[in-house]
């Protein structure tokens, strides 16, 4: 009886350190520190970022997306900090069905990098999700959800960006 409780104590101090790893990319990290805002319809409140980048000097650009509609351009390092280019109002209910779109896609995986790579990062309710693929940006081969979704979303967003 001893050793099956001994057995059983040893099982679970080693399970209890399994657990997912969490992506520690900057975009992840901001998406991570930023979810919250108003509740939207039944995708409550959520934080959506996706970006591309890496190579030589390690620069990303991306978006981070927030339920409440705000929609921030930005441009960063890896290792170092954001600069936002701009802020502006989305629609709320177009983000909202990005982010119900984006829910079909939670049970799948994809952690590919690269020199340089294409990441999307989604924190709700649900919890905090990231994928990345090797590559700048959606190739028509890439695997859901970079080759419709994410290009949808940076097109959206490239359309609310200020004149030069």
């Amino acid at each position: 009886m001893l050793r099956i409780g001994i057995a059983i104590g040893s099982l679970l101090i080693g399970l209890s350190g399994c657990r997912k790893p969490v992506d520690q990319s900057p975009d992840a990290a901001r998406a991570r520190g930023k979810a919250g805002g108003a509740s939207t319809g039944k995708t409550g409140s959520f934080t959506l970022s996706l970006s591309t980048g890496g190579g030589f000097a390690g620069a990303f650009r991306g978006y981070t997306l927030l339920s409440t509609g705000e929609i921030t351009a930005w441009t960063g390092t890896a290792a170092g900090p954001r600069t936002d280019l701009w802020t502006r109002k989305g629609n709320p209910d177009t983000l909202a069905a990005f982010a119900m779109a984006l829910d079909g896609y939670l049970g799948t995986e994809s952690a590919q990098t690269g020199n340089m790579t294409t990441r999307i990062a989604y924190t709700s309710s649900r919890g905090d999700h990231q994928w990345s693929i090797a590559g700048a940006g959606a190739a028509a081969d890439a695997p859901e959800p970079f080759r419709t979704w994410y290009p949808r979303v940076e097109a959206y967003c490239r359309s609310l960006a200020p004149e030069p």
